[in-house]
């Protein structure tokens, strides 16, 4: 389900006009009030995201091709950027703003809304790690154990093979139960397309949120 410019509420009392633009930032004037990373409406349904403010103006970073033009007015939503969060929305290809792109995810169903940006709890607040995350390559699991639930670092020349190794972690956990959320930054449509009919072939899209 995602949440559009249509889903965040606008403060209709507060809005700034646009004084420069050079794609994808925008400068603006005008709001009295404004919080850091906050999402704005412009008048034409486009959301952008507030980068810094000063005494000067804002800037904005617009999170769509669509024009935007000079004098144009943007509303306050007085939230930050977030992401849906459902079971219902697994097997299901999202861009970064929520909207399905392909996939089946269920609309109607009441899914929390996340924060995009949100920052992590210090060490001493989170679980010890005691558990192996089985990644499904044996040379893998018995020379270099991940533990489940440590971050991880994947490095290597292009065409070396991370794509594909990813892709297998993410299968064998899926096989398991486990929830996927696989995130491909900067790929090409066709890639992304071919991964989820991969997921598809396996007969795990149920487990598999792609971004």
């Amino acid at each position: 389900m995602p949440k559009t410019a249509a889903q965040y509420p606008i403060i209709n009392d507060e809005y700034a006009v646009v004084t420069q633009v050079n794609h994808p930032l925008v400068r603006a004037q005008g709001f009295e009030t404004l919080i850091p990373g906050e999402v704005v409406v412009f008048e034409n349904g486009t959301l952008g995201q507030v980068m810094s403010f000063d005494d000067e103006g804002i800037d904005i970073m617009v999170f769509s091709d669509q024009n935007i033009a000079i004098d144009s007015k943007l509303s306050r939503t007085g939230q930050e950027l977030s992401f849906p969060v459902s079971k219902l929305a697994m097997g299901t290809i999202f861009s970064p703003l929520g909207d399905v792109v392909l996939g089946t995810a269920q609309k109607e169903s009441a899914a929390a809304f996340r924060p995009v940006f949100k920052t992590p709890p210090p060490i001493s607040q989170r679980r010890r790690i005691t558990k192996q995350l089985e990644t499904g390559y044996s040379l893998t699991d018995i020379l270099l154990p991940v533990g489940c639930g440590q971050r991880e670092l994947l490095v290597g020349d292009r065409k070396a093979g991370k794509s594909d190794f990813s892709r297998g972690v993410a299968l064998t956990q899926a096989k398991h139960g486990t929830m996927v959320v696989f995130g491909m930054v900067g790929k090409k449509v066709a890639d992304i397309k071919r991964t989820y009919d991969f997921f598809k072939k396996e007969g795990v899209p149920e487990h598999i949120v792609i971004i």
